[in-house]
């Protein structure tokens, strides 16, 4: 019995070893496809700017840009959310459209309609 429990274990031990490997090639994919797609985006002159200043974030949402800053410090906005732009001794961060709204929804309603975007007050 022990000899079956061992050899089980090992099998099951490959195939969480399996499982993760596929999941890191499943990751990488992701996170080319989203780069490929951004790139298709702003590729495409009738698409809205794609990636904002804290400033156009904030008026998006009805936010300044300095609450918009706060929330990016504090780790609200997600990796894919945020691209950092050094420029000289100073970095600029901008704020992915999309992502960017999504992550807000987690501390304040984000509504999307018909291709204009509202606040609401109500949870």
């Amino acid at each position: 019995m022990n000899n079956f429990q061992d050899r089980r274990y090992q099998e099951l031990l490959e195939e969480v070893r399996t499982l993760s490997s596929c999941i890191q090639v499943l990751q990488n994919n992701f996170e080319r496809l989203a780069d490929n797609q951004d790139l298709m985006m702003e590729a495409n002159p009738s698409a809205p700017n794609l990636w904002l200043t804290p400033k156009q974030l904030g008026q998006l949402v009805g936010l300044s840009s300095s609450t918009i800053s706060k929330y990016r410090k504090r780790g609200i906005f997600k990796k894919f959310s945020i691209k950092d732009v050094e420029k000289g001794q100073y970095v600029y961060y901008y704020y992915h459209r999309q992502n960017a709204l999504k992550d807000l929804q987690k501390i304040k309603p984000v509504h999307i309609r018909s291709n204009s975007i509202y606040i609401s007050d109500k949870v």
